[in-house]
């Protein structure tokens, strides 16, 4: 019999969940600047007092969904790696899974390319260590099989390279995607292709 606790924390998360689904709706549409706790609340049907109860403002929204585009983006991290054997392998599969990710979910791709609101407690993100432990882990197994080498000065360094490398190449073919066709006769399409080249260029052995 599920009591009458477990039923309203369950109702709590999905009441929870619907709310960051609307908030996302509107970071998409109208940009997170120009969206308001009022349209999110709108969004959801639900009581602006009742969003500001579970997040206390925009920012403790962003928050939130910057910490389930986290535990998402580990996920997919994770499934791209389980398939691969060689560290190399690994690498590549990560930088595939990133824009796959970003395809498909678009809404929390964009929380995680904003400024962080959560410096001051550092622990709220704790999510994005798991991400770059996957990457971390894959390093270190292309070190021990022979199929990766890098020139940063750690395996921590060469992880946040290779994320940031991979978001640049995705935010440049989605921004940029008339301009790479008129100037340089470049699809996006082709440009996030050649992630899979930059990423055996700077970690695979000679």
């Amino acid at each position: 019999m599920v009591s009458v606790r477990s039923r309203s924390d369950e109702e709590k998360e999905l009441r929870q969940q619907h709310i960051l689904e609307a908030a996302i709706a509107e970071f998409d549409a109208n940009g997170y600047e120009k969206t308001s706790m009022g349209a999110i609340a709108k969004r959801a049907g639900l009581s602006r007092t009742l969003v500001n109860f579970y997040f206390g403002d925009k920012q403790g929204v962003h928050a939130a969904i910057e910490m389930h585009a986290l535990i998402q983006l580990t996920k997919m991290f994770k499934a791209a790696v389980d398939k691969k054997t060689l560290g190399i392998e690994k690498l590549v599969a990560i930088g595939r899974a990133y824009i796959r990710f970003h395809k498909g979910y678009p809404g929390y791709f964009e929380a995680l390319a904003r400024a962080d609101d959560n410096v001051a407690n550092p622990d709220l993100n704790q999510p994005s260590r798991s991400a770059t432990d996957v990457i971390d882990a894959a390093i270190n197994t292309g070190l021990k099989d022979g199929s990766v080498s890098h020139n940063f000065e750690d395996t921590t360094m060469a992880s946040l390279a290779l994320w940031a490398t991979a978001h640049g190449f995705v935010v440049i073919a989605t921004n940029k995607a008339p301009i790479l066709k008129a100037h340089w006769g470049r699809s996006a399409a082709s440009v996030l292709k050649s992630l899979d080249t930059l990423i055996l260029s700077a970690y695979a052995s000679d």
